[in-house]
């Protein structure tokens, strides 16, 4: 990556909005506050989403209900998303392909094409659909060829300049669950252990949590379902 490619990826706006024309809009946006940076909604976090799988297993109906009702639990949140107006808010951060209906609100996380984190490691996307007084929701799921993507990223620069982040991607996108959250949450303790508390974390710091984390362990525990 040039530094001509870093300034236009930060001058790209944070949001937009799509007008409809019919008194409703579209609008998108990488994370939503309500969910991720105004409150923390473990719901909607991958390393919450892998624990839960790894205790109980469910089924993504399971979790539509699960996070749905992590909103309405939460008096915050509930009263931000009823104070939406009405339209189609599509978020994503999380890699979990996810939806709900609040009055005349939808909310969609459509989920992600390269590394989704909900144990199903086919490329998700979802079509929304203007039906007249609602909104018609159709999550789907494609195969798609993850031994070529998992080689281009092995021959990318970026294997060798951020080795330990491109081998927790690889087997993200392998298996289809949240690694990367798990690593972050070794490296905190490292760096506590240490009494480090500047961040970002020093090289030392990142290549000794690089060394002690037990990333092909941790991969063979999920295949096996193991806490």
């Amino acid at each position: 990556m040039t530094m001509d490619n870093l300034k236009y990826m930060t001058s790209l706006p944070t949001e937009a909005e799509i007008e409809l024309g019919n008194g409703q809009n579209i609008q998108l946006i990488h994370n939503s506050p309500i969910f991720f940076r105004k409150l923390r909604i473990d719901a909607f976090h991958s390393s919450n989403y892998l624990t839960r799988m790894r205790v109980s297993p469910f089924t993504h109906e399971d979790y539509l209900e699960h996070a749905r009702q992590a909103v309405l639990d939460h008096p915050e949140a509930a009263a931000d998303l009823a104070a939406l107006p009405p339209g189609v808010y599509a978020f994503g951060h999380n890699h979990l392909q996810w939806h709900m209906r609040s009055g005349d609100t939808l909310i969609v996380n459509p989920g992600s094409c390269g590394i989704p984190l909900d144990f199903d490691n086919r490329a998700a996307y979802t079509a929304i659909e203007d039906i007249g007084d609602d909104w018609a929701v159709d999550e789907r799921r494609v195969e798609y060829d993850i031994d070529t993507a998992i080689n281009a990223l092995k021959s990318s620069s970026l294997s060798n300049e951020a080795p330990v982040w491109s081998k927790i991607i690889i087997e993200e996108i392998r298996i289809g669950a949240g690694i990367i959250s798990h690593f972050f949450m070794h490296l905190e303790k490292i760096a506590n252990k240490a009494s480090y508390t500047q961040r970002p974390v020093s090289d030392e710091i990142w290549k000794l949590a690089a060394e002690t984390f037990d990333l092909e362990g941790f991969v063979e525990g999920l295949v096996r379902g193991e806490d």
